[in-house]
Order: C-alpha cells, then sequence, then structure tokens
C-alpha cells in the first residue's frame, strides 16, 4: 500500500494548531483589554483602537500565509509581522495597566511564547523560510 501525500492540502509555515492558539490567544487578549484600558481616557480613542486592531488584520495579509485562502488585499511579509507585533504590545501594556501582576506576567509570557513560536512562519514571511 502506498500512501501519497499530494492529496493533503499543505499547510503554510508556522499554522499548527499550537502556533496558532498561542497566537489567537494573545489577539484575543489584545483585542479585549486594549479598549478596555482606553475606555476611560476616551471611548472613541477605546473603539477606534478595537478598529485597528481588527479590521487591518483581516483585510491585509501576505499571500500564502492564511491557510483559508488569500487575504482580500495583498501586504508584505513585514506588514503581517508588524500587525501581531502590534497586538502583542497592546495585550502586554494594557495588561500590565489593568490586571493584578500575576496575571499580567502570564499574559507577559503567552507574547513571548507567542514570539518565540512564531519564528519559522515569520521567517517565511520575509522570503528565508520558503
Amino acid at each position: 500500500m502506498t500512501v501519497t501525500t499530494a492529496a493533503r492540502p499543505s499547510r503554510p509555515v508556522g499554522h499548527d494548531p499550537l502556533r496558532g492558539g498561542l497566537r489567537f490567544l494573545a489577539e484575543l487578549v489584545a483585542w479585549v483589554a486594549v479598549p478596555w484600558a482606553l475606555w476611560p481616557h476616551s471611548p472613541v480613542l477605546a473603539i477606534a483602537a478595537v478598529l485597528v486592531l481588527v479590521v487591518p488584520p483581516a483585510v491585509f495579509g501576505t499571500l500564502g500565509d492564511r491557510p483559508g485562502g488569500d487575504p482580500p488585499v495583498a501586504a508584505p511579509g513585514a506588514i503581517t509581522i508588524a500587525s501581531v507585533l502590534a497586538h502583542l504590545v497592546g495585550a502586554v501594556a494594557a495588561a500590565w495597566v489593568l490586571w493584578p501582576t500575576a496575571v499580567a506576567i502570564v499574559v507577559t509570557a503567552l507574547c513571548v511564547a507567542v514570539v518565540v513560536s512564531e519564528q519559522p512562519r515569520w521567517r517565511a514571511l520575509v522570503g528565508r523560510g520558503r
């Protein structure tokens, strides 16, 4: 019996469930924490932050990076990496502003884990891993 891998769709580099799950969890923290931290200062700024965190990654992306298909608007890999980093920085900063130290440490550790686990994907996004 011969097994072939030709029928299986290949995943883009760095898109296994663990890496994707860590990245999604960190993005979710950013989507919740950043507007929450900004709301007392300016509700308009908090709403704008949600839009900035959610809309650009949904619209812009690197061709071949999304397992579900290409994005509506193609962008260089550096833009995709910058988007992930913006989410991570926002999540960490908001966690330290909003929550007890123990929770902020967990969020920081999560974001560091994302940076470490994203390295193969980021190398591929800038053209060194494909």
